[in-house]
């Protein structure tokens, strides 16, 4: 739902109360939907998605990232969101991990998968249709080439989505070296090195602060989390 996502964003570039993005989709019909039910079902799955609602603090600080990201990487940033909060996404991680860019990929390599991760749970109908949602989001966000013949490739990683990366890495308790052996980072398809030069370039821009001396790493989020966000991490 990129294409959503992205003309949302326009509308409220640092973000809206929920029943105020609400009223826009489904009231003022803001991203062109056709009838009310789909401008209905539209602002469910961007929810779903994305939470759209600022005191997320993942959602929070996406926005922040979204800003200081290049359009031909926001597409893998809002799958990495996506990847948060979607646990049937989720199971395309180690696809993402074992198939090299250049290789094929079929949707019966994604049913393969759904069967595995919760075996006769679906129906034929149902298992085809989360497959096609599965790969044509992956496809969006640049892990899939082609529109029949899908083909692993490499999607454009920018300094913020190492960034966002690390924040989600953090919020799991995997900090310093640790955060980029987290699947945060190995999702973004980088060695070890382009990792870690895109954390000094997000450092560079005020992502982040991101110190780096032999294997010891300190990285910090300033202004990411509020006071009680950092009680409820650190409880």
């Amino acid at each position: 739902m990129i294409a959503d996502l992205n003309e949302l964003l326009e509308l409220h570039p640092q973000g809206a109360p929920l029943h105020t993005v609400k009223e826009d989709i489904v009231h003022f019909n803001v991203l062109h939907k056709d009838t009310a039910n789909s401008r209905k079902l539209t602002y469910r799955h961007l929810v779903d998605l994305y939470s759209l609602d600022t005191c997320v603090c993942l959602y929070r600080n996406f926005l922040r990232v979204w800003a200081q990201t290049p359009s031909q990487s926001r597409p893998l940033l809002a799958l990495q969101l996506a990847f948060c909060r979607d646990a049937l996404l989720r199971i395309s991680m180690p696809m993402l991990q074992t198939v090299a860019p250049g290789e094929t990929y079929s949707k019966q390599q994604t049913i393969e998968l759904l069967e595995q991760h919760n075996s006769g749970a679906y129906s034929p109908s149902s298992m085809n249709s989360y497959a096609q949602n599965i790969n044509g989001s992956l496809t969006q966000a640049g892990f899939l080439q082609g529109r029949t013949k899908k083909i692993r490739s490499q999607p454009r990683v920018a300094a913020s989505n190492v960034a966002f990366a690390l924040f989600v890495a953090h919020l799991h308790g995997e900090d310093g070296s640790i955060a980029f052996n987290s699947r945060w980072l190995k999702l973004l398809g980088l060695n070890r090195d382009e990792l870690i030069a895109h954390a000094h370039s997000a450092h560079s821009r005020g992502l982040i602060k991101f110190t780096h001396s032999g294997d010891v790493m300190e990285i910090r989020f300033p202004n990411w989390l509020t006071a009680h966000e950092k009680d409820i991490l650190n409880g």
